[in-house]
């Protein structure tokens, strides 16, 4: 991927002249039965997360948002347990009956769709303090 400069910045200083940032944040959103396992995971590794449940996307099905705060020699590491703990999966979609016309009942047929998994972002943090 090519690298980004954002077009945002605060304090009146050109993204050029704003000091990198020390730490990262990673942000991912994954499937709320894989959230708990991802945590774990993480904890066990000695990273602190925070989880926050959620509801979206195309199916609206229940959701977790993991935020991590590292350094960014440790983004690749927690990019990599999220995704060894949120596994994509195909489910079958049951349609739901249409009706057309007056006496009309049309059964469309079962959808297979692809579920689960992460989805990542990896922010720069201009502060990061713990209280």
């Amino acid at each position: 991927m090519a690298a980004h400069k954002s077009l945002c910045y605060s304090g009146g200083m050109s993204p050029a002249s704003r000091p990198t940032a020390k730490k990262k944040l990673v942000l991912a959103i994954v499937g709320k039965d894989d959230a708990e396992k991802t945590v774990a995971t993480l904890t066990k590794q000695d990273f602190r997360a925070t989880r926050i449940d959620s509801v979206g996307g195309f199916l609206k099905e229940k959701n977790a948002i993991i935020l991590v705060g590292t350094e960014p020699k440790h983004v690749k590491q927690v990019c990599e347990i999220v995704s060894k703990g949120a596994k994509s999966h195909k489910e079958t979609l049951a349609p739901t009956p249409t009706m057309g016309g007056p006496g009309d009942f049309y059964m469309a047929d079962p959808v297979d769709v692809t579920v689960g998994g992460a989805t990542v972002f990896v922010l720069d943090v201009d502060q990061f303090k713990r209280l």
